[in-house]
C-alpha cells in the first residue's frame, strides 16, 4: 500500500449524517441505479465508513421531486428528505408545483423545507422572481413548521432582509453550504436563535478562497454546527475532484475538530446530536 493510499483510509465507529446531499445525483453520477441494486449494495459499493446513520437529500428542482420522492419508499430508515424550489429555477414556480410542495411537506420523512433562497451570482431567474418567490416558499414553510433550508450566495443583504421579516427570530434554520461572508452570518446568528450552520468539504480546500470558510467554522459555536456534503459536489479532500456523497462526512468533521480545537469525538458526538435535534432524525 502506498503513502497516497494509506492517506485515504479513514477509520471511524463514531456516528454521523449527512444533513444535505443529493441522493439521485450522488446515484446517477455514480452509475448506480437501484432498479438493479438494493440500497444497501448502492452504500457498500460508494464506500460510507462505518458510523453512517442517515441523510438528507434534498429536492429542489421540479423535474426530480418524483425522483426524490421514490427514494423516501426504499425499505430503510436512512433517508429523509425536503423539497422546496432553488433559486435558480424560480422562474418554473406554478400554483402546481406549490401544491405538491405542500402536498410532500405531510410526509413523515420529510423533515425540512427547502432548499430555498437568492442565488445572484448567475440569475437564472431574476432577483424580482427569486424573491418573490422566496417569500412564497418562506411563509409555506412556517406555516408547515419545518426547519428552513437556505441557499444564498452574493444576495446576503436581501437574503437577510426577508427572512427577518417573514420569518419567526427563534425559528428552525439550516444556513446550508456557508460560503458568505463573516459580517453575514454574525447577523444572523445574532438574530436567528435557532440558526444552524452546514460546513462542506470546502473547509478542506487549500487556498485562499477557502480560508474565509475556514473562519467561519471558528465563528460557529459547535452546538450549531451541521456536517453535510452538498454531494455529488464539493468533495472533500482527498476526495476532492471526486463524487462527493455522505460517506464522505467524517473527512469534514475532522476538519471541523481541527478548527474548532477540540477532540473528533467531542465534534463527532456534538454535531450528531445538532441534526438530530434540528431534523430529528
Amino acid at each position: 500500500m502506498n503513502k497516497k493510499q494509506k492517506s485515504r483510509i479513514l477509520l471511524t465507529k463514531f456516528p454521523y449524517v449527512d444533513t444535505h446531499c443529493h441522493f439521485d445525483s450522488i446515484l446517477e453520477e455514480s452509475k448506480i441505479s437501484l432498479d438493479n441494486k438494493s440500497y444497501e449494495e448502492a452504500k457498500v459499493e460508494l464506500n460510507f465508513p462505518e458510523g453512517f446513520e442517515g441523510m438528507l437529500t434534498i429536492g429542489c428542482e421540479p423535474e426530480t421531486f418524483m425522483k426524490v420522492r421514490s427514494l423516501l419508499d426504499l425499505e430503510t430508515n436512512d433517508i429523509r428528505a425536503a423539497f422546496g424550489v432553488h433559486p435558480h429555477d424560480a422562474k418554473l414556480y406554478t400554483t402546481e408545483i406549490e401544491s405538491q410542495l405542500i402536498e410532500f411537506a405531510q410526509l413523515e420523512k420529510v423533515v425540512g423545507f427547502g432548499e430555498i433562497g437568492l442565488d445572484y451570482h448567475y440569475l437564472n431567474s431574476t432577483k424580482e422572481v427569486q424573491q418573490e418567490v422566496f417569500i412564497k416558499q418562506l411563509k409555506i414553510g412556517v406555516s408547515m413548521e419545518k426547519p428552513l433550508i437556505i441557499h444564498t450566495r452574493e444576495a446576503e443583504e436581501d437574503t437577510y432582509r426577508i427572512m427577518k421579516e417573514h420569518v419567526p427570530q427563534d425559528y428552525p434554520i439550516h444556513l446550508h453550504c456557508f460560503t458568505s461572508t463573516k459580517t453575514f452570518l454574525q447577523k444572523m446568528l445574532d438574530h436567528f436563535t435557532n440558526l444552524y450552520v452546514g460546513f462542506t468539504g470546502v473547509i478542506t480546500f487549500r487556498g485562499k478562497k477557502s480560508n474565509p470558510i475556514r473562519e467561519a467554522v471558528k465563528m460557529v459555536p459547535l452546538d450549531k454546527i451541521l456536517s453535510e456534503t452538498d454531494g455529488p459536489y464539493m468533495s472533500p479532500v482527498p476526495w476532492r475532484g471526486k463524487i462527493s456523497h455522505p460517506g464522505r462526512i467524517p473527512w469534514i468533521i475532522k476538519k471541523i475538530a481541527e478548527l474548532k480545537e477540540v477532540e473528533e469525538k467531542q465534534a463527532f458526538a456534538q454535531i450528531r446530536l445538532n441534526a438530530k435535534t434540528l431534523y430529528k432524525f
